[in-house]
């Protein structure tokens, strides 16, 4: 069976670069990243919902948006433009498991956008980490800093296992997870798979962005 063919688009990476704001240290050893403001606000907010309600669950979001590819450099970088709650899923304090119903609505949208832009594509997850960590017992320093040290950000072994599965093939998988520290900061991290582990990496947030302003290529297998 062939593989379907890759759609990306062909954006200059340099402008994004200059209007985008960083999330991170920015290391040069990974793939760019960039989120638009409203999507990562929603990523962010679907992810924490589990954390308003009584008692506490884990909830996320589906990230989707674009592969592109920089004309100049030739460098890949993706785009996240929408996020999708993730219902009817099967949720508990550690864990969200998506239902064929979840997957279905999800991937309906996605098919009927792809009629018009071919290129739009599901990117990877965001999910809460709705619990406070250590049971919420802070260390004597803990006062004294301005993030405290104990937090539940981290890509658990679930985590990985369902980024290989469900994006097999697909290096640029994304995994973002918004937890809390010990005394309820509210804290984030995005993870990609490097070196076969998910490692935590920096990202770029953008005001906005036109997919309709850039060209559609096909790398067809």
């Amino acid at each position: 069976m062939r593989n379907p063919p890759l759609h990306l688009l062909r954006v200059p990476l340099g402008p994004l670069l200059g209007e985008a704001r960083l999330v991170g240290e920015g290391k040069a050893d990974v793939f760019p990243v960039f989120y638009t403001e409203e999507a990562f606000g929603k990523a962010e907010q679907c992810s924490r919902k589990g954390a308003e309600i009584n008692p506490r669950f884990e909830s996320g979001a589906v990230l989707a948006g674009f592969l592109c590819t920089c004309p100049e450099s030739g460098e890949l970088f993706v785009v996240v433009t929408d996020t999708f709650e993730v219902t009817d899923a099967e949720s508990t304090l550690v864990s969200l498991e998506y239902s064929g119903k979840s997957w279905a609505r999800i991937q309906a949208v996605i098919k009927a956008r792809q009629v018009a832009d071919p290129a739009v594509r599901i990117l990877g997850q965001a999910h809460g980490h709705n619990f406070v960590p250590n049971d919420g017992q802070t260390c004597a320093d803990c006062p004294k800093l301005e993030v405290c040290s104990s937090s539940n950000v981290f890509a658990s072994t679930d985590d990985r296992n369902w980024t290989r599965a469900v994006f097999v093939r697909q290096p640029w998988a994304l995994c973002h997870i918004f937890g809390l520290t010990a005394r309820g900061d509210l804290v984030q991290g995005l993870f990609t798979l490097h070196d076969a582990r998910l490692l935590k990496r920096d990202f770029h947030i953008l005001p906005g962005f036109d997919p309709g302003r850039h060209q559609t290529c096909t790398i067809t297998p």
